[in-house]
Parts: C-alpha cells; structure tokens; sequence
C-alpha cells in the first residue's frame, strides 16, 4: 500500500514537471509567432498586440505616440543586381541601425518585405522628427558587403496619433502619404503628416484631397435600400452603405478602390461599418438591417469591435453582415472562425455578389452562409433573356443545397419580377421597387 502511493506520488511529481515544461514550451511557441524569423524584431501579429495595448494606454492617459513607417529605397534593385542574400543582409543590417536609435520602451516591427513601422510611446511631434532623422542618417552610413561597401537609405512617413486605433492597417492609412510624399521628394527624406510639405504635395495629387476626406470620414454620407419580399411588396430588411464626397468617386466600389490603393481599405470600411450601424437607430427596431464589410475587415479585428457599436435599442439578431464573394480572396478556414464569432454573437452572415463570375461552391459550402444574395448580372433583364433564365436555373439548383435564403439585387425592370417569382425567389431590391406601399415586420412575412 505505501509502495503504490509512494509511486503515485512520483507519478504525480513527473506529470507536474511535464506541465511545467509544456507551458514554457508553449510561452516560448507563443513568443517566437510573434517575430519575423529573419530580423527578429516583431512581425504584424506582434505589432498588432503592441498596438491594442498602447492606444488603450493612451487613451486613458490623455497622451499621443508617434509612429513611423519607414520603407528601403530601392531595395527591389538591390535583390535583382546583389541576390537574395545581400537583401537580407540589407534587412538585418537597417534592423540593427533602428534599434540602435529607439529607447528601451520603443518598438520596431517588419511589417512587409522591405517595409518596418517603429511606435515611440508617449512622445510628441518633434521628438518623433528628431528619432526619425537620426534613423535616416544611421541607415545612410556606408554598410560593409563582400563585394565592397552598400550604400542603402530609407523613406519616412510619421504620423502622431490621439485618437483610438486599433489595427496596423488603420497606421498604414495615416501614415501612407507622408511616405509617399518622401518618396516624391527624392527618398531618404522624413515627412511629417501634418506640416506645410504634405499640403503643398497634396495640391499636386489629383486625389489628394479626396482621399484625405475619406480619411476623416467626417463626409461619409449614408444610404440605404430597401429589401422586399417579392410575393407581398412588403419591406423585410434594408442594406446600409456610404456614399463618399470624393467627386468622380461617390459610389462605393469606385471610393474604396481609390482607398485600397492608398492602403486605407480596412479602415474606411470599419468607419463605414460604424456609421451605418448608428443610422440604424432612428429604424423600425423590427427590420433588419443588413451591412456590409470586407472579409479583410472582418479578419483584421475582433470580432468585439463590431459588436459593440450596435444600439441597445435593437436586437443583435436583427443584424446581418454582408459579404461580398468578389472578395473572399482570403484563407477560408481564418475566415470560417470570424463568422462563426459573428454566429455566436446572434447576427446573420449574407454571402453578396454570388454569381458575378468567379462562384466558388466549396467556399460557399464552408462559410455556411445564412442566405445568399445573387449578382445583379445573373438576373438584370431576366424577363426577355431565356439564355439568363436558364443559367438561372442552374445556379439555384446548386445554392438551394446550402438550405438558405436566396436573394437577388439589381431589380432594375418591373418586368423582371415575376420571372423572378416563377422561379421561386422570395426576396430582393433593386431601383424599381423603391414605391413599396406596405411594411413587413418579419423576413418571413
């Protein structure tokens, strides 16, 4: 009997080590998926994580940070005429000079090929000018290579932040144009966001002043269309989304193009997102409300962020999340765990633009959307093309497996309608049914 409990004793002992180990293992696992493996200085997620806490922190303190991004000139030349290898001697090298110049309580991350975002904590305007200088001149000195000396200099774009932000995508919005700005000025040059430089630049850019609305977003007008079902007339739901002030660009695939391109995507959509969900609130609480975002957006933060901004007058099952199909470009499984955080939450998940070209069943099997909304090219002038009507047909009979709700958008002929009926389709919007006389208060109805 002492015997078995003196070797349950030991058993317990080995299983408390193994514990032990098993969680360094994993802190060391934990740590390690936060650094770029070649420059061992934080990578995106790292960054990330730096980023939730210090604008959490200042913001409670009342205090700013400065952040750079700061890009190689001319690295792609380096790696075509050098090799591979003197590029990343190159990055290992201007890795080691940034740190050189940063404090104890700075950080620095490598958040692309050739591209690295350094946070100064607590710091203002011209201290940040002061770091930044000093790290272009570092950078700038000769850098010792087998074949002889390199010469390598940086471009800098700052930004000082106050207000919350809350992904490096959101960084890249503000501090993208002071870095093109340095880049237009013949690189290795610093560039601040704010000062007399980036104005006289921005009257030189065609859509300078556009895309500084959008960055404000204060312009943003919303709008909104209604959704019917076909068989009654009546409004079930409405879908919400901005029109931007940009002239030539006031409509939303052409706004966020231009957003895209100046790396400003993910953070226009979450501002569209936020202030679609509060024109909600002078809604019937009863009808629901669709909004759209980016998968992008949807990876790019918890899944918190977008719970909470929905009015405590309104049911979170009253809300349906809108993704388009043309841009389900990203990993299916990492997706799969948002919606299914958005799910649990209460809300709906709409695939959109379902049929404009590129269909993807297996991606469709896998998100498991709650309905389905098809492209305006599978059903605009349905009525007097029997060819679209066949297609049609086939189309439904493959999402209809999915057991969800199918709509259809871009209802531009009364004619149109009843085809539609005929071929069993219960719901959908378009320009020509904006006269509806009734409201429904259920999508059933």
């Amino acid at each position: 009997m002492v015997e078995t409990q003196e070797t349950m004793r030991h058993q317990i002992e080995q299983l408390e080590v193994a514990n032990t180990q098993l969680k360094e293992a994993n802190a060391i696992l934990e740590k390690l998926a936060c650094l770029d493996p070649l420059t061992e200085i934080l990578n995106r997620r790292g960054f990330q994580e730096v980023l939730s806490r210090e604008s959490q922190y200042a913001q409670r303190e009342g205090c700013s940070f400065i952040v750079l991004l700061i890009d190689i000139d001319n690295f792609k030349k380096i790696n075509d005429e050098l090799g591979y290898d003197a590029g990343d001697f190159i990055l290992k090298e201007v890795t080691s000079r940034l740190r050189g110049k940063l404090r104890s309580t700075d950080y620095v991350a490598r958040i692309g090929g050739d591209e690295f975002m350094v946070l100064l904590p607590n710091t203002w305007r011209m201290e940040g000018m002061d770091v930044s200088q000093k790290i272009r001149l570092a950078v700038s000195e000769p850098i010792p290579w087998r074949t002889g000396v390199l010469s390598v200099t940086v471009s800098i774009g700052l930004a000082s932040i106050k207000d919350p932000i809350r992904s490096i995508n959101e960084l890249l919005a503000r501090t993208h144009i002071s870095l093109v700005m340095s880049k237009g000025m013949g690189k290795n040059q610093v560039t601040f966001g704010s000062n007399e430089e980036e104005r006289r630049w921005q009257k030189k850019q065609s859509f300078a002043k556009g895309l500084d609305l959008l960055r404000q977003g204060e312009e943003l007008v919303i709008a909104w269309q209604p959704i019917f079902n076909l068989e009654s007339s009546q409004v079930v739901a409405y879908e919400f989304f901005s029109r931007s002030p940009v002239l030539g660009f006031e409509m939303p695939d052409d706004f966020f193009h231009l957003a895209s391109e100046a790396n400003m995507l993910p953070f226009l959509d979450r501002l569209c997102f936020e202030k679609c969900i509060e024109t909600t609130r002078s809604f019937d609480p009863l009808l629901q409300c669709h909004i759209n975002l980016f998968p992008a957006t949807l990876l790019a933060l918890p899944v918190e962020e977008f719970i909470k901004n929905i009015p405590a007058n309104r049911q979170k099952e009253s809300y349906c999340i809108e993704l388009s199909e043309k841009w389900l470009v990203v990993n299916t499984a990492d997706l799969m765990k948002s919606i299914q955080g958005i799910r649990s939450e209460g809300l709906l998940v709409v695939i959109d633009d379902v049929g404009f070209g590129y269909t993807c069943l297996e991606s469709l099997v896998q998100l498991s959307p709650d309905r389905i909304k098809l492209d305006r090219a599978c059903t605009s002038g349905i009525a007097t093309d029997d060819a679209k009507c066949r297609s049609l047909e086939r189309l439904l009979k493959i999402v209809r497996t999915l057991g969800c709700d199918i709509m259809v958008k871009g209802i531009e002929s009364p004619e149109d309608i009843p085809r539609l009926k005929g071929l069993g389709i219960r719901y959908g919007q378009g320009h020509c049914m904006s006269g509806a006389v009734s409201l429904g208060h259920e999508w059933g109805a």
